[in-house]
């Protein structure tokens, strides 16, 4: 026999108005081996047929996911209903209508999917365009982050080690900018003491005193050398710094180049019409919506 449904769109125990519609439950196969993909999926549509019952424009469905759990045996008592067409109290109708619904699911309702080839990444069944997208975001996300990471470990030991060099140079300044200027002290001290001495002496200039004046400038000979060295100290320190701040930003310009904005990604569209011989409707029955 031909085997009635009835759906309730809202909860209700008064009597309602049922309009005709023919439900059709079909189970789908997608398979693409080269996309790996090999997915069952159950189809659910409820279309109002043609006026003599005979033909769905099953291309206009819509998939009603929730459809097969609202399906009940039974109507509310006192209600009333739209006329049955003639054929759909035929079951040879129901035939004919079922292969019309596995034709047009094979023409019409391919499995469409993502994919995002620089990423190696595809949505999942049933997954739009925008919430993978979003699925999309967030991988990047986390992968910017950790070639970011990877990023900072590559340049750590020059970091560290130009952080060591610049340490000791300016160590090394300091400690040549001291000897310099314990160097002055002594050379001034060194040259006062034997211009003094000379022009306080009994004696006059003599051949001790010439001997002290020579040894004086040679002191101030060693300030030219010094002065030298704190020069070429300051440099290489520069020189170092000047590298550390290269280095620094040739990181922030190779993690500017980690930083990609997932709407622009490109992405490949997969159509995959379910599989002809694989196409198995469940039901097609006669259901009295309200």
């Amino acid at each position: 026999g031909i085997t009635e449904y009835y759906v309730h769109t809202k909860e209700t125990n008064q009597p309602v108005h049922y309009t005709l519609k023919i439900m059709g439950i079909v189970k789908l196969h997608y398979v693409d081996a080269k996309n790996k993909v090999d997915v069952w999926e159950v189809v659910s549509f409820a279309e109002q047929p043609s006026s003599d019952g005979k033909v769905v424009n099953w291309s206009e469905a819509t998939n009603i996911p929730y459809l097969k759990s609202r399906l009940l045996s039974a109507p509310i008592p006192h209600s009333t209903f739209d006329e049955c067409p003639p054929a759909l109290m035929q079951e040879k109708t129901y035939t004919v209508l079922e292969k019309s619904l596995a034709a047009s699911l094979y023409q019409n309702h391919p499995l469409k999917m993502y994919k995002a080839p620089e990423f190696a990444l595809a949505s999942k069944i049933g997954e739009s365009e925008g919430d993978f997208r979003a699925r999309l975001a967030l991988y990047v996300r986390e992968r910017r982050d950790e070639m970011v990471k990877k990023l900072q470990e590559k340049y750590a030991d020059k970091i560290n080690s130009l952080n060591e060099k610049i340490k000791k140079a300016q160590n090394k300044v300091e400690d040549k900018q001291q000897k310099s200027l314990i160097s002055k002290v002594q050379t001034w001290i060194s040259f006062g003491a034997t211009i003094i001495g000379a022009l306080m002496g009994s004696k006059g200039i003599t051949k001790g005193t010439i001997s002290e004046t020579g040894t004086s400038l040679k002191r101030a000979s060693r300030l030219s050398k010094d002065a030298q060295d704190v020069a070429r100290a300051q440099e290489t320190y520069e020189e170092l710094q000047q590298q550390l701040e290269d280095l620094q930003q040739q990181i922030e310009h190779e993690t500017m180049t980690i930083t990609v904005d997932p709407q622009s990604i490109p992405l490949e569209t997969i159509t995959i019409s379910p599989r002809k011989s694989d196409i198995a409707v469940e039901t097609i029955s006669l259901v009295w919506w309200a």
